[in-house]
Parts: structure tokens; sequence; C-alpha cells
């Protein structure tokens, strides 16, 4: 990538009731944008997972954040929200308390739309905009099993890429598989409870109310994406409507190729951002 800066990841640990936090962040020297990138990892994903997507992000010129949340403890979820999403949207906003951040820009992955939009509904004013990568809610209907064999097969299709994978690949596939055992052996039952949020969610309405308060949303989803096929977000899309009120990239891709590949596509979602604070807000 050119011109790349050289900075150092600082990790900081927030004390909290609800367990608490470690951050990464990274700032560049120089900045092209004030507001904060924080990216929300999806199921089985921590900061680690995401280590080249943060230091593509600061190679951008853009500080970069990720929170490693706690598998065990957390707090009664409030309104009817699943627990553990209510939990890591909590940790996200206790995050920008600590480090007295108003604004950020956010890249949700995957199951990381949940959280995201959790705390964005319920505290509008501290996000500009929001990118979704491979968004969990996009597909209509699911079901645990459907979901789990989709998973088994995107498993078995990475085994498949990482023999062929260049060693950066290879590193950032066997990192994240690291990362999704550790972060399932943590605490087995929530990890089963999140894998059933992801299959009972439906995020469309909840686009349009992010929009409609102002908060600038735009989706990028893989057109090879396993988990969540392409062709079933599009039938959903067909039948609730929602995706033509906001920005929607197509590309080349897996689903989970903003980790693997980040010089792309996590750079494809920082021009995303870009684009969508570029655009007056929705009135």
């Amino acid at each position: 990538m050119e011109n790349q800066e050289t900075s150092t990841p600082q990790k900081e640990q927030i004390r909290r009731v609800a367990g608490d936090l470690e951050v990464t962040d990274i700032v560049p020297e120089n900045l092209r944008d004030d507001v904060p990138v924080v990216v929300i990892p999806g199921w089985g994903e921590t900061p680690a997972t995401h280590t080249d997507t943060l230091n593509t992000i600061a190679n951008l010129q853009r500080r970069a954040i990720a929170i490693k949340i706690p598998r065990l403890g957390g707090t009664r979820a409030k309104d009817g929200y699943p627990e553990s999403e209510y939990n890591k949207a909590l940790a996200l906003i206790d995050t920008l308390d600590k480090k007295e951040i108003r604004t950020v820009d956010v890249i949700a992955h995957s199951e990381g739309a949940i959280p995201t939009i959790i705390a964005a509904l319920n505290n509008p004013r501290r996000f500009r905009g929001i990118v979704f990568v491979d968004p969990a809610g996009l597909i209509g209907e699911d079901s645990l099993i459907k979901l789990s064999a989709r998973f088994t097969g995107m498993l078995a299709k990475d085994a498949l890429r990482m023999a062929k994978a260049p060693p950066d690949v290879k590193l950032n596939m066997l990192r994240a598989t690291r990362e999704a055992a550790k972060s399932f052996l943590a605490n087995p039952k929530r990890g089963v409870q999140e894998v059933n949020t992801i299959a009972a969610s439906d995020i469309y309405e909840m686009l349009i109310a992010l929009r409609e308060i102002g908060i600038k949303v735009s989706v990028i989803h893989g057109i090879n994406d396993s988990l969540f096929p392409i062709e079933k977000v599009l039938k959903a899309a067909g039948e609730k409507g929602g995706l033509d009120t906001i920005g929607f990239y197509s590309v080349k891709g897996d689903h989970r190729e903003i980790s693997t590949h980040p010089e792309k596509y996590t750079a494809l979602a920082v021009n995303a951002l870009e684009t969508l604070s570029n655009k007056p807000k929705f009135n």
C-alpha cells in the first residue's frame, strides 16, 4: 500500500463493573480526518483477528480503534435486546465515554452489525457514519441448523483457500480461526446464544430507522459470501425494501475478506465512510 505510516498500536485497559475492556487504539502521526474509525468484529472475532484491518485504516491516515470484550460477566439487557449484543453495544459507548470521543465512524462486520445498531439507535449523536460489511440480518428467515451448515461449508472452503494462499493471507486466516476457537471455548453457552441471535436477526427496519435519525449508512456485501449468500440478501431486500435507500456495494469475495484481504476490503470500507461523510443528512 502506498504512503504507509508506522504507527504503534496502544492498548488500554478500561475498568468497568460490567467487565474490563481492552482497547486497541492506533493514532497515525498525520490524520486526514479527526473522527476515529471503530471496527466492530463479528462472531468469534477480536481485535487480534483484525490486526491488519486496523493497520490498513491507520495507513489510510485514520485513527483505528477496536475493543476486546470479556466473554464472561456483563449486565442485564434493557428494552428486550439480546443480552450479549446489548453488552457489546454498552462496551462501545463506555469506551467512547472513557476516551472522551464525541463522534465516530464505524465499520461493523457480520454479527457486529447488531450491537452497532443497538448503540447507534440509543446514542445517535455519537455516530457519523456506519459501513456494515457482510452484516447479519439481511437474508430474511433463517434457522440455527441452516446457519450452522453454511458456517461449516465456509470453514471447508477456507481450508482449501488456505492451502493455496500467500503467507500474509494464510496468517490472517489462521489468526481468525484461532481467535474464533478461543472466543467460543471461553464461554460456549454465550457463543451458542450469539449464533441463535444471528439466525433470528432482521435489520431492515433498523437500517431505515438509522437513516431517519440522521446516521449515514452503507452496506458492503461479498458476492461469494458463504455465510449470508448474496442471492438470499437480494431476495429479502426485494421483499422487505430498505436497501434501495442506502448505499449498497456488492464486491467479489467471501465472508471474511475484510480481515484476510484488508488492503482491498478495509480500504473500500474506509472509502465508503468518507463518501458518507460528504453526503447531506437525510431529512
